[in-house]
């Protein structure tokens, strides 16, 4: 009798254990290795889409963990389209196995990345002309998106709108373009008042493009409101 009951407890822990076996599902191991890897990828096909001639070094800065998941074909893709700048970044990897999403990861990445900029070669004044004289090609930290905009590409034409230091990095809004005026800058002040028509000298008194409300100050003090004619008139209607 104490035979039977220990090869039916034997039996008995024998099944139960096969029933564990089978319960468990085969896992694997994602390492923050290849997460890494693929996270630098996503980064530098992104670059290659906005900023072609960049220069760009990515790299995993802090230690990406270990993930388990179910057992099969493992792939890895960004979520998003990202625009990545220079400095910290994070790329959000969607995990599938065989095709099926099992959790998206957050890689956090170092991006170095440095695009061709215009650079001042001295400290220039506003309303100073742009020309290659005054800007020399620079290789420099994208750091804002707006700097896409001339990365790699003509020395645009017009006129400083702010005072920049030797170094600087010209950007968008940095550009009066030659349809705007500036602050200051003199015009011809052209006076309609019914069959009368003078002429004076003024300067405008805030920045304006063509074909915008503009304050002008004449010579004597004199503020007028117009309308910016050209880059160089502004037209001020006397209606009665």
């Amino acid at each position: 009798m104490r035979r039977l009951r220990a090869w039916a407890g034997a039996a008995v822990l024998s099944c139960f254990a096969g029933a564990a076996v089978a319960g468990v599902s085969p896992r694997q191991i994602v390492s923050g290795a290849q997460m890494c890897e693929a996270a630098t990828a996503a980064v530098a096909q992104a670059v290659r889409q906005y900023a072609a001639s960049a220069r760009l070094e990515a790299r995993c800065e802090d230690g990406v963990p270990d993930v388990t998941v179910p057992a099969g074909r493992v792939s890895l893709a960004a979520v998003d389209d990202a625009v990545f700048l220079h400095g910290r970044a994070a790329v959000l990897l969607q995990l599938q196995v065989d095709g099926h999403s099992v959790r998206k990861v957050k890689v956090p990445l170092r991006v170095d990345l440095r695009v061709p900029q215009w650079c001042a070669v001295a400290a220039l004044p506003a309303g100073t002309a742009l020309d290659a004289d005054r800007f020399s090609p620079c290789l420099e930290p994208l750091t804002w998106r707006d700097q896409l905009a001339l990365a790699a590409r003509p020395l645009p034409a017009g006129r400083l709108a702010r005072r920049m230091a030797a170094g600087d990095v010209l950007r968008p809004q940095d550009v009066a373009a030659p349809d705007r005026v500036l602050r200051g800058d003199p015009v011809e002040v052209v006076y309609h008042a019914g069959a009368l028509t003078l002429q004076s000298r003024g300067q405008v008194r805030h920045d304006a493009r063509v074909g915008e409300p503009v304050q002008v100050q004449l010579a004597g003090g004199q503020v007028l409101s117009g309308r910016l004619a050209t880059a160089s008139e502004v037209q001020v209607q006397e209606y009665r």
